[in-house]
């Protein structure tokens, strides 16, 4: 019993194998149902399956750029943020503070 899928593919086999000379008549029908056999049991991707896998590259590859972005930018931060630490911690403290007589009171006032 064949569907008529698997009747076309005997056929195509069947005509294949007909015109060639060479094979005898019991190889000629064995080739044709091997072939066809092979042929039906074969899996074939249609259209669609293929969509979906180009889809699915095509997604990866631009999660992927999005994360080496994402990534990039972080490191670039934290080089950033690492570089304005440095530079709070290498400043010396004497230029920063005030040296006005109003620090003076608040020292003395706190001094006790």
């Amino acid at each position: 019993m064949v569907d008529d899928e698997g009747a076309k593919i005997l056929q195509d086999y069947l005509e294949s194998n007909y015109a060639d000379d060479r094979l005898t008549d019991t190889e000629f029908i064995s080739n044709s149902f091997r072939d066809a056999a092979d042929r039906m049991m074969s899996v074939q991707r249609t259209n669609k399956q293929y969509g979906m896998i180009v889809f699915a590259i095509v997604v990866i590859a631009i999660a992927a750029v999005l994360i080496f972005n994402a990534l990039r930018k972080r490191k670039e931060a934290q080089a950033a943020k690492a570089k304005a630490d440095a530079e709070i911690l290498n400043t010396d403290i004497s230029k920063t503070v005030p040296t006005d007589s109003s620090l003076d009171d608040l020292k003395n006032k706190y001094k006790d």
